[in-house]
């Protein structure tokens, strides 16, 4: 490289380097929530793979087969998606997404959900129950992503289509 191009060279990786830096954390989270398409799709094949999470899970809480039953269970669909599709009627709920013995137990950030917005996912526990409101009664998807650790990240619930 010659002499007279190294300060040229040197200014433009800063320049990337401090645009990159300028990203705030609440754009990142926003592009990393991107997985509408997945979580919404109620069709999703099972996974012949072992998920991240041994326990069985389910969505549990105040329907009126609130139990930890088949109708209720996730299934693994690859990727660290698992996902319950079920017939839901209209009405306020609170739920759990939660093994049989109760552990483990997850719930959504500040322990709502809004019917096709996508939240944070965390670890529950008792009395930490999940509330959303369903409008129209019908199939529903429940989707929980977990990273690549098997930790909590993200939930939904979707209207079929």
């Amino acid at each position: 490289m010659k002499p007279s191009a190294l300060p040229i060279t040197l200014i433009a990786i800063s320049s990337l380097l401090i645009g990159c830096q300028s990203t705030s954390k609440k754009e990142v989270v926003a592009i990393e929530y991107n997985n509408y398409e997945i979580m919404s799709n109620c069709s999703l094949p099972d996974s012949t793979e072992a998920g991240p999470i041994k326990d069985t899970l389910f969505v549990v809480g105040t329907f009126s087969d609130w139990k930890h039953i088949p109708d209720r269970e996730y299934k693994y669909k690859g990727d660290n998606l698992y996902q319950a599709v079920t017939q839901e009627s209209a009405g306020k709920y609170k739920m759990q997404f939660a093994s049989s013995s109760w552990s483990p137990q997850f719930t959504a950030d500040e322990r709502s959900m809004t019917i096709g917005q996508e939240k944070a996912l965390k670890f529950g526990g008792y009395a930490k129950d999940t509330e959303v409101e369903i409008l129209e009664p019908g199939q529903y998807v429940w989707s929980m992503k977990f990273d690549d650790t098997g930790a909590p990240f993200s939930v939904m619930v979707e209207k079929c289509q």
